[in-house]
């Protein structure tokens, strides 16, 4: 039973990842606590680089801890954070307000502030797997009350959008790329987005959940947009060891290693 000892709540008040209002405890910390004392996130920071250099990685993954960032001893990517993005608009902005690109430039600001001269950072992704591609129709139906070429308007207010991104970031850190929005799957890009995306980005960013990337997508997706890509998610797994099986299961951790090995 999970529940039969709880975190000491004492541990998650001194922490300065959490905030001393939090109602929620992490088992997470906890073990990291009592493994390695007071110091934990340093020393937990420690072991991660020691276990990445003896397994061959060379990059952080986007999400990662950003104490380990800091560490300045492996490349990072980080995600561009409150930017402006809204729910109500299936994750894109209201890019004909006129202060729009006000808004965005301070929000831009605030996210290279610490990184724009740090030589260990790669760059950055804008976003992640845009909700509104797909279902044009549907965002244009919380937006427009009229019936018309509504594919092509959503098209045109998201190339709006990534270039105002896109000006800003490279006014405000040009020491980094711009690596895109990490699109759901390759398989939705149409000829247009590919076209945005070469104005926009350096980089063609996307998760692909599958035995292998689409070689042929990949290919037309090259020779369209012209820009190098970056796959940003992807996983195999098993319940063998008591996890979650993830979107893309195999049956035991030997085919997970033919899997990654596969893809």
């Amino acid at each position: 039973n999970m529940f039969q000892e709880l975190p000491p709540r004492e541990l998650f008040v001194e922490s300065e990842n959490v905030s001393p209002e939090t109602h929620t405890a992490s088992f997470g910390i906890w073990n990291l606590y009592r493994r390695y004392g007071k110091n934990y996130l340093d020393r937990a920071a420690e072991m991660t680089i020691k276990r990445m250099d003896k397994w061959g990685l060379n990059t952080l993954a986007n999400w990662s801890d950003k104490t380990i960032y800091d560490k300045n001893r492996k490349a990072f990517i980080l995600p561009l954070e409150n930017i402006g993005f809204e729910n109500e608009l299936m994750g894109l902005m209201d890019v004909y307000d006129n202060g729009i690109e006000k808004k965005i430039d301070e929000a831009i600001v605030r996210n290279v502030a610490k990184y724009k001269n740090n030589h260990w950072l790669i760059g950055y992704f804008i976003g992640n797997e845009p909700a509104w591609i797909s279902k044009e129709n549907r965002l244009c139906s919380l937006i427009l009350n009229t019936p018309g070429t509504r594919k092509t308007f959503i098209y045109n207010t998201f190339e709006k959008l990534m270039k105002a991104i896109s000006k800003s970031l490279k006014k405000n850190d040009p020491n980094h790329l711009n690596l895109g929005i990490r699109y759901g799957y390759i398989e939705q890009l149409d000829d247009e987005l590919l076209r945005i995306s070469k104005e926009s980005f350096d980089a063609l960013s996307f998760n692909c959940y599958a035995l292998s990337p689409d070689h042929e997508k990949m290919n037309h997706a090259l020779e369209i947009s012209g820009l190098p890509m970056i796959i940003g998610e992807y996983h195999f797994g098993t319940v063998d060891r008591g996890l979650a099986q993830s979107l893309w299961q195999v049956n035991s951790q030997k085919e997970r290693g033919d899997a990654f090995r596969y893809y």
